[in-house]
């Protein structure tokens, strides 16, 4: 390991993040939130649904408005856009009707709590990879920019922390599923592509919930990292 990397790693593991969810739902609820599904998330919420016709009942699959709102979310997106029928679209959890809250949420508690998606997981934290290909932890833009938004991010009062170790254990899972994620969406859009397959989002929902498909796609990947 590089002397640099040596210190970047370093920095990373001495920072302790204190968090304590106040259960004020801002993060559920905030229009400047979209919660991201991976293919992951996608097969917790069928297996808990119990159906294809359920899962899109609950999902939701968002289109950029114009060619600089698609710049936009490419660059802050972590997810990838897989094409459809209708073009590029990224999957989440809906919102109801006419509100900014997400489907799952009653109250200011959410109805899928034990399987939430990670993006819900990590909040507010997020995870990214260098070019050295170090570990990098940061805090959700939506986090830092709306006041309120995280009443429980780094609150000195707070009983809980996210300890170091699963801070780390917590980002390398992240970053591997999001490998897999963006491979998977770089197979279908070439299968797209090449007119392998019509995109339906059935279709694509069906290709992301293959486990045989997602076990190969996890071997591959994981060489990698």
């Amino acid at each position: 390991m590089k002397k640099r990397e040596r210190k970047d790693k370093k920095n990373l593991l001495k920072k302790v993040y204190f968090f304590e969810c106040k259960r004020c739902a801002k993060c559920c609820s905030s229009e400047k939130i979209l919660v991201t599904c991976t293919h992951k998330d996608l097969q917790k919420l069928y297996e808990y649904l119990g159906s294809i016709e359920k899962l899109l009942e609950f999902i939701a699959f968002y289109q950029p408005k114009n060619e600089k709102h698609s710049l936009l979310l490419k660059e802050k997106m972590k997810v990838p856009a897989f094409k459809t029928l209708r073009g590029l679209a990224y999957i989440g959890l809906l919102k109801k009707p006419n509100s900014s809250e997400c489907i799952f949420l009653k109250g200011n508690s959410c109805l899928i709590y034990p399987i939430r998606p990670r993006a819900c997981e990590n909040y507010p934290l997020t995870f990214s990879l260098d070019e050295k290909g170090v570990l990098k932890v940061g805090v959700a833009e939506s986090a830092k920019l709306l006041k309120n938004s995280c009443k429980g991010l780094l609150s000195p009062a707070s009983k809980r922390t996210f300890l170091k170790k699963d801070v780390e254990k917590l980002g390398i899972d992240t970053v591997r599923e999001l490998r897999r994620l963006h491979y998977l969406a770089k197979i279908w859009n070439e299968m797209v592509d090449n007119g392998i397959i019509v995109p339906t989002v059935r279709n694509l929902l069906l290709f992301l919930l293959e486990k045989d498909n997602n076990s190969l796609i996890s071997a591959t990947v994981d060489a990698k990292i």
